[in-house]
């Protein structure tokens, strides 16, 4: 099941994916969507443990590195730079890929 959500400034959508991560067995499907305030859609999807490279991992079941996380938010606003966040430890690992979609097939 897909969560939709909505941010209407950069902190909301901060705290959005800083949370806790979905459930680990939910692989390879849109886990949740954010619609931003200016009209973009931003994806979550989750992933298998080996498929990329982890750009932000938290033991926890959410990232409380936000001075390691905010650039990377930033990144993916700012310029569409995609990111995976992985969230949890042991069998209850979550990894999110966060994307952004323009609404114009990027």
């Amino acid at each position: 099941m897909v969560e939709q959500v909505s941010a209407k400034d950069f902190s909301e959508l901060f705290g959005i994916i800083a949370a806790p991560g979905a459930d680990p067995a939910e692989r390879g499907s849109v886990l949740v969507t954010v619609k931003l305030w200016d009209g973009r859609t931003v994806l979550g999807s989750g992933l298998p443990s080996d498929l990329q490279p982890v750009d932000i991992e938290s033991d926890q079941p959410a990232i409380t590195d936000s001075k390691a996380l905010k650039p990377l938010v930033r990144a993916l606003v700012d310029q569409g730079k995609p990111f995976v966040a992985e969230m949890g430890s042991d069998d209850m690992v979550c990894r999110i890929r966060w994307t952004i979609d323009s609404g114009c097939g990027l």
